[in-house]
């Protein structure tokens, strides 16, 4: 639907067609997603052809072997401060010795990409090479056709079976997701899809990989709206739903045993709001506006 409604065409920057690929490419291959060989190399020649189109002209005048594997590498340095590659090498004289330094760089087991001097500079010229960041710019049509739909479903299902084993929490904004995104009506949010333990037996429940996810709001003076509005929309939502019968698909006590499972989940990954020393109640209603207040389910 996402891509039909854009008529199997997407416009984006050369940079972040890139970066698509090249993550697809490699973090795919990690999570063991199988890529139809004929798709892979399509792909793949695609990437080459924008690396050496963005990056040519810095690749041949530094005399760098930059392959798409050495730039999957360069794509991990960006969690490090660009200043540190002021001079296209990474130095650590900018690092300091405050409880904020240390954010300053990614994982440890980088390092070895950051004392290659090419991979470095790659990341310095990502940052601050204007005719790199120019041709970058520059917006490519991409044709999506049913196969690389098929490839993305895929990809989509091993994420979340990832994200899932790894107890990441997804924050859902329900309203601003509908208004923005391409799936128009709440039935269709993929919250459902993410998570529905509480709502019982459903036809599709073994394709529910059980995510952690949270409701939450944002932008309140653009939407209008608020937290308790939120959850009051996914009650509404998941009780006018009928079955193949024409009946209602979730009992009403379920449908609140769901929604006391996301404020739950909501809770465990809330950020601190005030002192640690607060009453899990006092922190309950400062965060969720005492929305829930009825029974325990089970």
């Amino acid at each position: 639907m996402h891509y039909a409604k854009k008529g199997s065409r997407i416009f984006m920057p050369k940079q972040q067609r890139l970066d698509d690929l090249v993550w697809l490419l490699y973090r795919g291959r990690e999570l063991g997603t199988h890529i139809d060989p004929h798709m892979y190399g399509l792909l793949k020649k695609e990437a080459e052809i924008l690396l050496l189109e963005i990056y040519g002209d810095v690749i041949r005048n530094n005399r760098w072997m930059i392959t798409l594997t050495e730039y999957h590498c360069c794509m991990q340095l960006r969690g490090d401060d660009p200043s540190l590659y002021r001079d296209t090498k990474f130095s650590r004289s900018g690092l300091g010795y405050g409880p904020y330094d240390r954010y300053f760089l990614g994982r440890d087991e980088w390092d070895t990409y950051r004392k290659n001097p090419a991979m470095a500079g790659m990341y310095y010229y990502y940052h601050y090479g204007s005719e790199v960041k120019r041709r970058g710019a520059e917006v490519c049509e991409v044709t999506i056709s049913p196969e690389y739909i098929r490839l993305m479903r895929q990809v989509q299902d091993v994420m979340q079976e990832h994200i899932e084993r790894r107890g990441i929490v997804v924050e859902c904004n329900p309203t601003s997701n509908v208004l923005i995104g391409t799936f128009e009506t709440y039935e269709k949010h993929p919250i459902f899809r993410f998570y529905d333990s509480g709502l019982g037996v459903a036809a599709d429940r073994q394709l529910c990989r059980q995510m952690e996810v949270c409701v939450n709001t944002d932008d309140l003076g653009i939407f209008d709206t608020s937290l308790e509005f939120e959850y009051a929309l996914l009650f509404r939502t998941l009780d006018a739903q009928l079955d193949a019968d024409g009946k209602k698909r979730y009992q009403t006590c379920d449908i609140l045993r769901y929604l006391k499972n996301l404020q739950d989940l909501g809770m465990r990954a809330v950020f601190p709001c005030c002192d640690p020393g607060t009453p899990v109640e006092m922190r309950r209603e400062r965060s969720y506006g005492g929305f829930y207040q009825g029974p325990e389910y089970h």
